[in-house]
């Protein structure tokens, strides 16, 4: 009988969080961008702080938008990373869950994608 409620009990908390903060819970609060370079080697600095030289993939929290800056051969590129809400999980949200996952999702970012996703520098023109 112990066994039964705590298998029903297992199966109701995996509903409610299912439910509850679903853009968190299947797509995270962070993206990964690829930034390349034509030729390869450019110095990657997002929004003024260095990264890396590209070709590199960077780790990004949804909440925010980005300048990112390419460096090579005393030529510099700019280059925005913007955040774009995805209506998918807003109305998700809205219609299944109520305040929790609004605020859990909308708050931490996971409403949110990347675009672009896959930024290269051409250097070579």
């Amino acid at each position: 009988m112990e066994n039964k409620k705590f298998l029903i009990f297992a199966l109701i908390a995996l509903v409610v969080l299912c439910i509850v903060s679903c853009a968190t819970l299947f797509s995270g609060t962070k993206e990964t961008v690829t930034i390349t370079s034509e030729p390869e080697g450019a110095e990657i600095f997002i929004n003024d702080s260095y990264q890396g030289k590209a070709p590199i993939n960077v780790s990004l929290s949804k909440k925010s938008s980005y300048s990112v800056k390419a460096v090579l051969n005393g030529q510099t590129k700019i280059g925005t990373i913007s955040k774009s809400p995805e209506v998918g999980w807003i109305l998700l949200d809205v219609l299944a869950g109520g305040l929790i996952p609004i605020a859990v999702d909308g708050f931490g970012g996971a409403w949110n994608s990347l675009k672009p996703n896959d930024i290269t520098f051409n250097f070579s023109k």
